[in-house]
């Protein structure tokens, strides 16, 4: 899913004084390459101040029980050290706690989720849905998430 108002919503961010960051949604289908030139086609230079962020979410039929984990280790291995290299910037992922176990140690990245005592989390906030709306009032379809730091 791309955010089809990017670029006009990355501009109106850049007016409230914010660090502004943006994060991509994780397909656990989609090709790991067509992911990532998906990604720089949509942001551009628009890539904030933050570091990036890949949420990796469960959706469909996508369970904790069925993930492949070496899988899933591979893709976003080679998903963040491609980001980090063109980007220079750690990558932020965020996702469960099964996940990162998998995870951890994948170089250049910080990790937020509920991911247990080991970890040294990045700390958010989200927005409940109902109140994320822009200040025209229009409701967003997107994720309201501010970054405070790790």
């Amino acid at each position: 899913m791309t955010d089809d108002d990017f670029s006009n919503n990355y501009e109106r961010s850049l007016g409230s004084g914010m660090q502004i960051g943006v994060y991509h949604q994780y397909s656990f289908t989609a090709n790991i390459r067509d992911q990532e030139q998906n990604l720089i086609k949509t942001i551009g230079k628009k890539r904030g101040s933050l570091p990036l962020m890949i949420n990796i979410a469960y959706y469909d039929n996508y369970t904790a029980a069925n993930v492949n984990r070496q899988e899933l280790r591979r893709r976003v291995e080679q998903f963040t050290q491609d980001l980090f290299h063109r980007y220079q910037r750690p990558v932020i992922i965020q996702t469960e706690a099964e996940n990162y176990r998998a995870l951890r140690g994948i170089a250049h990245t910080e990790f937020c989720g509920e991911l247990g005592k080991s970890s040294h989390p990045a700390r958010f906030v989200t927005l409940p849905d109902n109140q994320q709306y822009y200040p025209d009032g229009a409701a967003s379809g997107y994720r309201m998430t501010a970054f405070f730091g790790k």
